[in-house]
């Protein structure tokens, strides 16, 4: 494979694996965001927390609205005071204390939240990589706290049922459904009709070494159960986290091509083309998804896992295994035994 085309695929591979995590870049001139389906939000605010004392010119904010903005909060620690009242807070990276009334939700990725008995919270409440504390102030069935393998389960979820996140139930489920499955049909079938050959060398990688494919793509789904964990009690754990993430996730999607190969090749002859292949396997893999509930998550895990694996043994279908001589091949064997007789 040429440096030119490798360095275009990780430019790609890169670009799919940072979209699942809702960063877009906004223009100056753009006055309102979206952070949620239902309920829009302009940017997060430049100026301080605590709000400045406005001139004797000017018109007083309404008091009611004083506090930490609507917008997003990236990479600070902020406090509502327990006599200011708030839309709704979204916070990044960053620990929050609520001590007032908040109309919206509450959301907190990477730090901790503080709600004290002053506080008020009629919405949601959401921590990642974080923890509550006061929960019993808050309702009762309106606050999730999610960690360590739990939220590893809960982006499983967001990447294995992408419809149910990103459109609701705005929609019949089906309609979205059937985009879903058909979107990344099309995705795989564009991978294997562009790389055949890369396609190919994985999948003679995973029929040959199934079980050392997928004892390394279970270790990295540990590590990453970890990171998780390793993400909660630093700051550091955060970036690494988004890296390891807009890495894995593209090559889980190269490497599932090649194992949707090799389910292919093993119902129809291997002189077919890789497009049935990856059609059939494509099929029986949906077929696990979404008729056998029970075989969803470990089946999930496992064409992930071996695709990850094939990926980096191959180094992305450019190495195949076969070049690699083992030391006990015939040819080594024999050289040492002409050796040993020549000594003798």
């Amino acid at each position: 494979m040429r440096v030119s085309n490798v360095i275009m695929l990780l430019v790609l591979w890169t670009g799919i694996g940072l979209s699942p995590l809702g960063f877009s870049a906004q223009s100056t001139d753009q006055k309102r965001m979206t952070v949620s389906p239902d309920r829009p939000i302009p940017f997060p605010s430049t100026e301080p927390f605590a709000p400045s004392t406005p001139s004797s010119g000017d018109s007083a904010p309404d008091p009611a609205l004083i506090g930490p903005s609507s917008g997003i909060h990236f990479g600070q620690d902020i406090q509502l005071q327990s006599d200011k009242t708030v839309e709704q807070i979204q916070l990044i990276l960053g620990s929050a204390t609520v001590d007032g009334h908040v109309r919206g939700d509450v959301f907190v990725f990477g730090g901790n939240l503080a709600v004290t008995e002053t506080a008020k919270v009629e919405g949601k409440t959401k921590v990642y990589l974080g923890r509550i504390m006061g929960k019993q102030n808050l309702i009762a069935g309106t606050f999730q706290e999610t960690n360590g393998f739990n939220l590893v389960l809960g982006v499983i979820k967001f990447i294995q049922y992408p419809e149910r996140i990103w459109f609701g139930n705005s929609y019949p489920s089906i309609v979205w459904t059937i985009a879903s499955i058909s979107v990344m049909f099309v995705v795989y079938l564009m991978i294997a009709g562009i790389l055949p050959a890369q396609m190919t060398t994985m999948e003679d990688a995973i029929s040959r070494r199934i079980i050392g494919s997928t004892i390394i793509g279970l270790l990295i789904f540990l590590l990453l159960t970890g990171l998780f964990w390793f993400a909660v009690f630093s700051i550091i754990g955060i970036p690494l986290l988004i890296l390891l993430f807009s890495l894995l996730v593209p090559m889980a999607i190269y490497g599932k091509a090649a194992v949707f190969t090799s389910l292919g090749y093993s119902l129809i002859p291997r002189d077919k083309s890789v497009l049935w292949a990856v059609v059939l396997g494509y099929i029986l893999y949906q077929l696990a998804l979404r008729v056998w509930p029970l075989l969803s998550l470990p089946t999930f895990v496992l064409v992930s896992a071996l695709g990850v694996s094939a990926t980096i043994r191959t180094v992305f279908g450019s190495r195949s295994l076969r070049n690699r001589t083992s030391p006990l091949s015939p040819q080594n064997y024999s050289y040492s035994s002409r050796n040993q007789s020549t000594r003798d």
